[in-house]
């Protein structure tokens, strides 16, 4: 009788030995796929930034007017997938505001085409002036991106650098 119960319990406790083994693998293993997917989205988004930081250029001319288009698909999959909400809620807040620049910049450069676009431009009065007013609202953004952006890049940079080490060290 005594055998009985001492292999019961050595039984049960192979189980339960086996069922946290289990669990601590899953936890390990989906913590992996969620730094996986969390370093994907930075890595995309920092070649995004970088991208957009190139078409920006180094300096911008207030006299010169520049028609861009940003590119956004990467935060706007990452944001649609639900993979966005992996990174912490500060990088998210850098980058969210950096890509409301990229909206509002395109809404002023989407402003000047309507007005540039106008057949008989000669009988808007004001046309001139306000393509120059919306040109300088268009430029103050653009030259906050251009403040913006290495800073995120380099914040972007060093999280990927961290998470790759991290990421190094679970693999072996």
């Amino acid at each position: 009788m005594i055998q009985i119960f001492i292999n019961f319990i050595a039984t049960l406790s192979a189980v339960a030995l086996g069922f946290m083994l289990s669990l601590w693998h899953d936890r390990r293993k989906k913590a992996r796929e969620r730094n996986l997917a969390k370093l994907k989205v930075m890595e995309s988004i920092k070649a995004e930034l970088e991208l957009n930081l190139q078409h920006l250029g180094e300096k911008g001319d207030p006299n010169h007017i520049v028609i861009l288009r940003f590119v956004t698909v990467s935060k706007d999959s990452s944001v649609g997938s639900g993979d966005f909400m992996l990174l912490d809620l500060e990088l998210q807040k850098v980058l969210s505001r950096i890509y409301n620049n990229f909206e509002t910049a395109q809404m002023w450069t989407d402003k000047i085409l309507s007005l540039a676009g106008t057949i008989n431009m000669a009988l808007l009065r004001d046309a001139d002036r306000n393509i120059r007013e919306f040109w300088g609202m268009a430029f103050a953004i653009h030259e906050a991106l251009r403040r913006d952006i290495p800073k995120a890049l380099e914040e972007l940079g060093r999280r990927i650098s961290g998470l790759r080490s991290e990421l190094s060290v679970e693999s072996l």
